[in-house]
């Protein structure tokens, strides 16, 4: 076993950072599993001796995997498709539901290490997706406000608003909601869908029902283009007027992780920002 870890040192240094809850090392032809990290739901789980390659994933999809996304996770993972796909220093990525009362969003990830005479290794890592989303928002805050005095002033003026919306679940988080946008949320009676509730925030800051169903196709056209393209942003501009006071605004529409259904949502008053 301290050969096998000291043969992949070096492929496992990123693996083992603080965005995974588990790492493994397998070989797939000897079934060997060597369990570098485990914690949280899968501190407990062991693969069993003796047992096939497949024989232990089912025996971790049938635990973790949601029924709904199991057949599918078991078919990624299949030995023999693994093996068809082996290409040193590439990996492939699955993102699925663990079978837990909050439904909550994981990704594995399958690293394949250089072939050799004792087999084919692999590095299997597991990624709590719904932390690491939140993660990202509240790191992208800080980046923000650490950059300068001045810009981080600026951005204090300019976004009102700064949100999470899980697309898969249709929920929306607000990390900072403030100005018009909270007024408007306040007067919400919540729909249950994020994507609606957000919608209706925006419109009753718009004025008349041309500009309204405008802007409801532009933000769910700009959340459904996003999930398309992880790494793509698109920001949409409109005109607002509260207390007869017109201002302009930008959406920032940003996805932020790979087919995780994350998307995070920010709303700058651009006239509120350039008044120094």
């Amino acid at each position: 076993q301290d050969y096998l870890k000291a043969r992949l040192t070096e492929g496992l240094i990123s693996q083992l950072s603080y965005e995974y809850e588990a790492v493994a090392l397998v070989n797939l032809e000897s079934s060997i599993f060597v369990i570098t990290k485990a914690i949280g739901p899968f501190a407990d789980f062991k693969p069993e001796r003796g047992l096939s390659f497949d024989k232990n994933i089912k025996r971790y999809a049938d635990s973790f995997v949601h029924p709904d996304d199991r057949k599918r996770y078991m078919d990624f993972m299949k030995k023999s498709n693994l093996l068809k796909r082996f290409d040193p220093d590439r990996q492939l990525t699955i993102s699925y539901r663990i079978d837990s009362p909050e439904d909550v969003h994981y990704q594995t990830i399958v690293r394949f290490n250089k072939a050799s005479k004792d087999g084919h290794w692999i590095t299997i890592g597991l990624k709590n997706l719904e932390r690491l989303v939140r993660e990202e928002v509240r790191s992208a805050l800080t980046e923000a406000q650490e950059r300068s005095d001045s810009i981080s002033a600026g951005l204090a003026r300019a976004l009102d608003v700064r949100a999470y919306l899980d697309t898969k679940k249709d929920e929306l988080t607000f990390y900072k909601l403030e100005g018009e946008f909270a007024k408007a949320a306040g007067k919400l009676t919540k729909s249950g869908s994020g994507s609606s509730d957000l919608i209706s925030i925006i419109s009753q800051l718009l004025s008349g029902e041309d500009a309204k169903r405008t802007a409801a196709e532009l933000i769910a056209k700009a959340i459904k283009d996003v999930r398309s393209e992880p790494s793509g942003s698109i920001l949409i501009s409109f005109e607002c007027t509260a207390d007869l006071r017109k201002f302009r605004y930008i959406m920032d529409v940003v996805a932020l992780s790979d087919d995780s259904g994350a998307v995070a949502i920010s709303i700058a008053d651009i006239d509120k920002y350039l008044i120094k």
